[in-house]
């Protein structure tokens, strides 16, 4: 099981270039109600992200550290179950998240963007069951992406 409470805050400057900043922190658990179907009973995690806004661009950096957290169905970047070698863990890894983007509204619910992620993976020590130690190194990821962003807007009943 996996639960996640968190709070961030978001400081709307609406100058000419400075638009937003918003800082957020967030804790994440995990918990094995039965069995041994993982390597670790219970975990936590915490995720610390702050972006801000000039003009059309949004600028965010995040990071990521956890302990004998496993991620039921996320991204392996953040959990300590190796994806790549069966039957290894990682010990207290981390992930750097990097973000640019460029988003341009057309009209009041239309928005065309452009986004670039970039994400620094630092494994830590990997271990196996029965005990045998490696060492690897640190990993980039890299995801672009272009989207457009439709936010209708209707109304349910008059008042």
């Amino acid at each position: 099981m996996n639960g996640a409470v968190g709070a961030g805050v978001t400081w709307n400057i609406d100058r000419r270039i400075l638009k937003r900043v918003n800082v957020e922190l967030d804790a994440a658990g995990y918990y094995q109600q039965k069995g041994e179907l993982w390597p670790y009973h219970k975990g936590i995690g915490v995720y610390s992200s702050a972006f801000v806004d000039l003009g059309n661009f949004r600028v965010k950096m995040g990071h990521w550290i956890c302990n004998d957290f496993i991620t039921m169905f996320g991204i392996p970047y953040f959990g300590t179950v190796s994806t790549k070698k069966e039957g290894m863990t990682y010990d207290k890894p981390q992930t750097l998240f990097y973000s640019i983007e460029y988003s341009r509204m057309f009209g009041k619910h239309y928005a065309l963007g452009l986004k670039a992620d970039a994400y620094q993976f630092f494994p830590g020590t990997m271990r196996s069951a029965n005990g045998e130690l490696i060492s690897p190194g640190s990993t980039t990821s890299f995801s672009v992406g272009v989207y457009f962003r439709i936010n209708p807007s209707f109304l349910l009943k008059k008042f």
